[in-house]
């Protein structure tokens, strides 16, 4: 661990606090690196730098380094770093509290000085990423579509669901529930409880009560607050929206406390409702012990009804060692949940480390195999499982390598996309772009990569109008929301 010496020359403190997707303190340390007030010295002959720099470093700071889960690291101003060693301590070390790995058994610390100077080499003029822009029209391998900006000035929006009377509710992260009507935002919904918004946590997934028309209920999730400090935990609630309140809420399921801790990263947790039942997701929450320990409740997804008791057909409901709404295990972080609307069975999506993304089938009391098979490693490049299959164990019906990050899984529907008709659209945080899948039975068939540069992209629904929506988020700027619109041929 770094002494509080060095902490101080990145942040001007002795104590870190992380409060975005990678940490406050990952943005010093990023900005410093390339910004150091004093000269890292040449980039020396030990490792090629620039291909170290793509393998370990844009996975998080984005291709070409211009921003992703981490900050961007061309251009920019911050002057922290005082000394070579205290960057290279920084990268070998790392800062595990904080999300940021040690790297101490992939460089020596010459290597770790050489990376230092080449992302140092990086702070010249830049341009800012090119992102989609309002009215372009992308060429799909099945037809065209037109990008139309429908609303924007969110802080990462990271949930949204369609109101019978057409107007579009939205969760941002930051803590805030927000009414979209015709494009323009509301005032926030007041009331809303406080949430824990640092790294992966904040206020997640919302969900419409399946006979919401007649009883009003919007289910959340969100990272809770714990009693101690720093200390949080997924958490799943209900409430209702009367005069720009939120009213009447009830606590759907919470972990015991003994499962809330200072980690912030792998909260989960989408929500969806399947005959009348609740599924939410928990990711491991950063130990990954957590999702082949069926009395712990991350690292799965649960099934629970509406009001939060548990069904009587739940795979583990008799177990005493087991958690009773558990539904299936072995997961890292699932944060997609759709279902399929010709088979009505389940798909998740979830990340893997570096590398090993998958998408699966999800099987009633199956296990998914993290983190006993995967097809990834550490962040530092070492194996995490010889393994990528196991009996016993169900395989993804595919992975991404290196890792793309997927955020959303959701099936096409609409009519007005007939060539994608119940195709699987798959939304990516670090690839900032959407795949469309193709599967038959567990096997794929096809994908296909289209809207890149589009931004990290957080939840796609259908809208009234039979348009596809997507909300997004950018680094350091507002998110929006998009809707894609048939080009005809």
């Amino acid at each position: 661990m770094l002494s509080p010496q060095v902490c101080r020359a990145f942040t001007g403190s002795t104590r870190f606090t992380v409060s975005s997707d990678f940490g406050v303190f990952m943005r010093h340390v990023a900005r410093a690196l390339i910004f150091a007030c004093v000269s890292l010295g040449p980039v020396r002959a030990s490792i090629d730098a620039k291909g170290q720099a793509e393998q370990f470093c844009y996975g998080c700071h984005g291709d070409q380094f211009t921003g992703g889960r981490a900050p961007a690291l061309a251009g920019g101003g911050w002057h922290h770093a005082r000394t070579e060693e205290e960057a290279a301590d920084i990268i070998l070390h790392g800062l595990p509290n904080a999300g940021m790995p040690a790297f101490e058994k992939t460089f020596s610390v010459e290597d770790a000085r050489a990376l230092a100077a080449f992302i140092k080499s990086r702070d010249m003029p830049w341009e800012p990423a090119q992102f989609i822009l309002d009215g372009t029209v992308l060429h799909t391998q099945l037809g065209a579509i037109k990008m139309e900006r429908f609303s924007d000035g969110y802080e990462t929006p990271w949930s949204m669901a369609f109101l019978p009377d057409g107007r579009l509710l939205v969760t941002e992260k930051a803590g805030r529930l927000r009414i979209v009507d015709h494009g323009q935002l509301t005032p926030a919904i007041e009331g809303i409880p406080a949430v824990h918004y640092q790294q992966d946590g904040g206020l997640l997934s919302l969900a419409l009560d399946p006979d919401f028309a007649k009883n009003g209920w919007i289910y959340l999730s969100y990272a809770d607050p714990g009693a101690k400090p720093d200390y949080s935990m997924t958490k799943v609630i209900r409430g209702k929206i009367r005069d720009g309140h939120w009213v009447d809420q009830e606590t759907v399921w919470a972990a015991d406390a003994k499962f809330y801790h200072t980690g912030d990263d792998h909260y989960g947790c989408r929500l969806l409702f399947v005959n009348g039942k609740l599924f939410f997701s928990i990711g491991d929450r950063g130990d990954r012990s957590n999702a082949q320990n069926l009395a712990n409740p991350c690292g799965k997804i649960h099934r629970v009804n509406p009001d939060g008791t548990v069904p009587a057909d739940n795979p583990f409901v008799d177990r005493k060692d087991a958690d009773p709404t558990v539904w299936s295990y072995g997961h890292r972080n699932p944060q997609g949940l759709a279902i399929d609307p010709q088979t009505g069975e389940i798909w998740e999506v979830e990340h893997g480390p570096r590398g090993g993304d998958e998408l699966n089938h999800i099987h009633k009391g199956a296990n998914y195999g993290w983190p006993i098979v995967t097809w990834g490693t550490n962040e530092d490049g070492t194996k995490i499982s010889d393994a990528t299959s196991a009996p016993g164990m169900v395989d993804p019906v595919a992975h991404w390598t290196p890792s793309q990050a997927p955020g959303v899984l959701y099936f096409s529907d609409s009519d007005r996309y007939p060539a994608w008709k119940n195709q699987i659209l798959v939304g990516f945080l670090r690839g900032q772009k959407i795949h469309r899948v193709r599967v038959k039975g567990d096997t794929l068939v096809e994908q296909e990569a289209f809207a890149n540069s589009l931004g990290r992209v957080r939840d796609i629904k259908t809208g009234p109008d039979g348009l596809i929506y997507v909300a997004v988020e950018h680094w350091e700027r507002s998110g929006e929301i998009w809707r894609m619109v048939p080009v005809a041929r």
